[in-house]
């Protein structure tokens, strides 16, 4: 797991930043909250613009009633790759916000 996390993050300090996708990321939300929002959507269009045999994963942010936190929920159809989206989120974190 720890290896994936460590990929994940790689992908974002590298790849993301690399092929010029650091300004799309950041059209994605002013907050951690409106960027993991905005994920399925980034995904979406990647898939069909540039990427048309991806397979992306889904999110989806719950509210935390009378909290200022949130939960992330991550399903995929790949199996064993939450480790990476936990990098890969760590990862945009550090870069954005």
């Amino acid at each position: 797991d720890q290896a994936l996390e460590v990929a994940g993050e790689g992908f974002v300090d590298l790849w993301c930043v690399r092929n010029n996708y650091v300004g799309m990321l950041r059209s994605q939300g002013k907050n951690m909250r409106e960027f993991l929002g905005n994920m399925d959507r980034m995904h979406g269009y990647m898939a069909k613009a540039k990427l048309p045999q991806m397979c992306p994963p889904c999110f989806k942010v719950e509210e935390i009633v009378g909290e200022d936190g949130f939960t992330l929920h991550y399903w995929s159809f790949r199996a064993g790759l939450a480790p990476l989206a936990k990098g890969i989120i760590r990862a945009a974190a550090r870069m954005l916000f």
